[in-house]
C-alpha cells in the first residue's frame, strides 16, 4: 500500500498529501470540482477531472490503474463519490482527501 498515515479507510489527511507533493511522490492528485471552482482556487500540482466527466474521462487522464490517486473537491461530498467511481473502474489505490476547505496550505488561482 502506497499510503501510510491514513484516517478512516480510504481517506488521507491534507498534511500527508502536502508531504507527498513536497517529496515529489509518484501519485496523481485529482480535483473533481468544476472548471470554474478549480480556476478560483486549486492545490498546486492537481489535475482537473470534474465528477460529471469522471466515468468517461478517467482512463484518458489517469493512465495507470496501479498508480496511487488522491481525490478532492470543495467539501468532501463529490470526492467521496469520485473515489467510489474510480474504484469501480478498477483503479486500485484511491484515497479521498475530502474538501479543499480543509487544505491549510497554499493554493493556486487560475490555470
Amino acid at each position: 500500500m502506497f499510503f501510510g498515515k491514513t484516517t478512516a479507510a480510504g481517506h488521507v489527511k491534507p498534511a500527508e498529501v502536502h508531504d507527498m507533493l513536497d517529496s515529489h511522490a509518484d501519485f496523481v492528485l485529482v480535483d473533481v470540482r468544476s472548471k470554474e471552482e478549480h480556476m478560483s482556487a486549486n492545490i498546486p500540482g492537481s489535475t482537473l477531472l470534474p465528477l460529471d466527466q469522471l466515468a468517461s474521462g478517467a482512463e484518458k487522464v489517469l493512465t495507470s490503474k496501479e498508480k496511487p490517486i488522491v481525490v478532492y473537491c470543495q467539501s468532501g461530498i463529490r470526492s467521496a463519490q469520485a473515489a467510489k467511481v474510480l474504484r469501480k473502474l478498477g483503479f486500485q489505490d484511491v484515497r479521498d482527501m475530502g474538501g479543499i476547505t480543509g487544505w491549510p496550505f497554499q493554493v493556486s488561482r487560475g490555470r
